[in-house]
């Protein structure tokens, strides 16, 4: 019995125009230098907000990190918004935006879920090589024990009895007022799908890719608690096309296990100004 933290964080989509890109910029092969925009150096801001709410979070428990998939953009489906067909430079953007930002908390144990094959790859190729330079660098990232691999298709991990299992994709309701229900759905499934299969049903399930922070709630039934990430990436072209009302949400989930009881602590970040103007013709 012990007290853990456990910080689960995704999509960060180094490489988009409109994901992360550290504040130092990031350096080409022809030596040029790309710096980021307005609208990621309001990420960065956000970014530096949740290290610290992490870091006070976590103060007086062991700490652990679930990168959940779609670390880089990639070079994919003919898009303009990407900062470079350069798939290096999506690499460097990533390991930068990472140890220059939430591994500078001390982490016990980092955890890396792959993601999307059009963002990082076949195989996970860039994240493999994102988590090959953490490696490399000393941080604790911990190998998949079937495939020998730094990069986990999913990771079950139990923390004093609490099982959590923890994916890049999952399932959400398009609608507003359906995704509360649809989640609740959700988790449902996940909880039945490992009964019928004769396998242990998780506590806590995390899933990512939406970029939606949906919550099934707890049940006291012990039903599994489907929890949906946030992100740190703004709407691309993509996604006002499929979803053009809607807005992402920014930011990441922690989990606080303390001798088997779990508190759940979203960490959402939202602009100050109106992200709606109004445009209004003059009197």
């Amino acid at each position: 019995m012990g007290k853990h933290a456990l910080v689960f964080l995704s999509d960060i989509h180094a490489g988009s125009t409109v994901g992360m890109l550290h504040e130092d910029g990031v350096q080409t092969d022809d030596q040029n230098w790309i710096k980021p925009s307005p609208i990621q150096q309001w990420l960065n801001e956000q970014h530096a907000k949740m290290v610290e709410d992490v870091r006070e979070l976590v103060n007086g428990y062991d700490t652990h990190i679930f990168l959940n998939g779609d670390l880089t953009e990639g070079v994919h489906h003919n898009t303009h918004q990407i900062i470079s067909p350069d798939k290096g430079v999506h690499i460097q953007a990533c390991y930068d935006v990472l140890t220059k930002g939430i591994l500078s908390v001390d982490f016990d144990t980092i955890h890396m879920v792959r993601g999307t094959p059009a963002h990082v790859d076949n195989a996970a190729g860039l994240e493999k090589s994102v988590a090959a330079k953490l490696n490399a660098a000393g941080y604790p990232v911990v190998k998949d024990p079937y495939s020998n691999s730094f990069m986990w298709p999913f990771v079950y991990a139990e923390f004093d009895g609490v099982l959590f299992d923890v994916r890049h994709h999952g399932r959400a309701g398009q609608r507003e007022h359906t995704r509360k229900a649809y989640s609740a759905l959700y988790a449902q499934d996940i909880w039945q799908s490992h009964v019928a299969d004769g396998r242990r049903a998780p506590d806590i399930a995390i899933r990512a890719h939406l970029h939606r922070f949906i919550d099934s709630g707890p049940d006291h039934r012990g039903i599994t608690r489907a929890i949906q990430m946030p992100c740190w990436q703004l709407t691309t072209q993509w996604v006002r096309r499929i979803g053009a009302e809607t807005l992402p949400d920014i930011g990441a989930v922690v989990a606080l296990v303390d001798d088997g009881r779990v508190q759940i602590v979203p960490l959402l970040y939202k602009p100050e100004k109106d992200p709606q103007p109004i445009w209004r013709p003059e009197a």
